[in-house]
C-alpha cells in the first residue's frame, strides 16, 4: 500500500516512513453489534461508514484488518476470536486485505 502522504510502499495500519495512517484494506465486514432483538446484526458495513445503519453500532477501523486462518485458509477479521468459515480459534497474526 502507497503512503499518501510520503508515497513509501508498505504494509500495515501505520506508513514505516512518516507514521500516517493507512487506508484500511477490506471493503466490507459484517457488523459485530446486536439489532433490536438481541440477535447479531451481521449487516454488511464499509470503512466508509461511521455507523452501521441495520443496528447503529459504531465502527471501528481496525476491523478493516484481516488475518488468515491456518486450518482453512479464509480470509477473517483480526477481531473476531474464531474463523467465521471453519469456527477454529484465530492465532494467525498475518495482515492481509481483501482486493
Amino acid at each position: 500500500m502507497k503512503c499518501p502522504k510520503c508515497g513509501i510502499e508498505g504494509g500495515g495500519k501505520f506508513c514505516q516512513e512518516c507514521g500516517t495512517k493507512l487506508s484500511p484494506k477490506a471493503k466490507v465486514v459484517l457488523c459485530p453489534g446486536k439489532d433490536d432483538s438481541g440477535n447479531s446484526c451481521k449487516t454488511e458495513i464499509s470503512s466508509e461508514q461511521k455507523f452501521c445503519k441495520n443496528c447503529g453500532h459504531p465502527v471501528d477501523l481496525d476491523w478493516f484488518w484481516s488475518g488468515k486462518c491456518e486450518k482453512c485458509g479464509a480470509t477473517c477479521p483480526e477481531w473476531q476470536n474464531r474463523c467465521a468459515t471453519c469456527s477454529t480459534a484465530q492465532t494467525s497474526g498475518n495482515r492481509v486485505g481483501y482486493d
